[in-house]
């Protein structure tokens, strides 16, 4: 199935090159949850990932010609551009941050919860979820992972920081990625 799915969104992105306004629907249907989940866990505000995954399919719209299926597989290529919006808000909010703060007390403000119960309590339970499927990674696969979507390092970094060759990393997140999307999906993993 996973090789059907793979096939149904390539040619969903060459429909969406061709501006298919129904094809970007499914889209972003099948892949929006998924990718909202890691948003999360890396900026853990709701807001800032639904506005990131938002970013991450205005992207999707304008640059799906440019996917080249012999680099990756689509979810991987969506997960890459969240990657890179999330870790330019990351350092954008970071600049942003007055002296003292951190981002949990710049989120509530003096107002208190930036977001209603029920979303706080949606939020932390995704979180959850996400954190226990990391959890449950190989070893080398959670670390390789955390520290590229979670620290923000590239993969040359995270090479030179374990003193793996960078091929190894590589595959590691491609790996992890691949087992995570699994399981949200609801296969073995």
């Amino acid at each position: 199935m996973d090789d059907e799915q793979e096939v149904v969104s390539q040619a969903l992105l060459r429909a969406i090159s061709s501006g298919d306004q129904a094809a970007f629907a499914s889209l972003y249907d099948n892949y929006s949850s998924q990718l909202y989940s890691m948003a999360y866990r890396m900026l853990n505000s709701s807001e800032a990932a639904a506005e990131v995954v938002q970013d991450t399919f205005l992207s999707v719209w304008k640059d799906a010609g440019r996917y080249d299926a012999g680099l990756g597989k689509v979810f991987t290529w969506m997960v890459m551009i969240l990657r890179r919006k999330a870790i330019n808000r990351l350092r954008h909010d970071t600049r942003r941050l007055p002296a003292g703060l951190d981002s949990g007390e710049c989120a509530a403000g003096e107002g208190g919860s930036a977001t209603r119960p029920d979303e706080a309590l949606q939020d932390r339970e995704r979180s959850e979820l996400i954190g226990s499927m990391v959890n449950g990674l190989p070893i080398e696969q959670k670390r390789a992972l955390e520290l590229a979507f979670y620290e923000g390092f590239t993969h040359q970094e995270i090479a030179d920081r374990l003193q793996e060759p960078l091929g190894t990393v590589k595959s590691r997140i491609r790996l992890a990625i691949g087992s995570l999307r699994r399981q949200m999906e609801g296969g073995p993993s």
